[in-house]
């Protein structure tokens, strides 16, 4: 029997959960949220400054990440990506969005040979502004990566999930 083994990215605002920050400043904003309380307002402090957590991954599965992201203003750009601790190995990029309402972000992936992904919301440009919200990584358990679905998910689809 195999060991169901749950990854859930921890929020975001409240600090916990093992993130970790690189040039940026990080709010709660309550106003500017997708769903839930607050989303996470992020603002680089320098070109490229990102917020990521690190997530242990068992080698050769497959997993789902969803979430969502927006700009503060035209120009001001972000992207999500999934990189591989031990190989460097970039899972995801989401490239750099300009969009100033929410837009989703998803992608099924298999890990090659890395323990630990790092899950990164980037910002462009320093004094750029971004705000992320509604963020989950889960891997799959007897689905069909061809079509990222999930076919017989034994726990509940909306499990806690970052910046909420």
């Amino acid at each position: 029997m195999k060991k169901l083994i749950l990854f859930v990215l921890m929020p975001l605002c409240s600090m916990a959960g093992d993130w970790s920050f690189h040039d940026i400043y990080l709010n709660p904003d309550y106003q500017n949220k997708k769903s839930g309380t607050y989303c996470a307002k992020i603002t680089a402090t320098a070109d490229s400054g990102y917020v990521y957590q690190k997530v242990p991954v068992v080698t050769a599965n497959y997993y789902t990440f969803k979430g969502w992201g927006k700009s503060f203003a035209s120009g001001h750009r972000f992207k999500i990506t999934i990189e591989g601790q031990d190989t460097g190995t970039l899972y995801y990029n989401s490239d750099w969005v300009d969009n100033t309402s929410y837009t989703e972000r998803s992608v099924t992936f298999k890990d090659v040979t890395d323990d630990t992904v790092y899950v990164k919301g980037k910002v462009e440009t320093n004094g750029e502004i971004a705000y992320f919200d509604d963020w989950s990584l889960v891997p799959l358990v007897k689905g069909d990566a061809s079509t990222n679905s999930p076919a017989a998910v034994t726990w509940p689809i909306n499990l806690p999930i970052i910046l909420r």
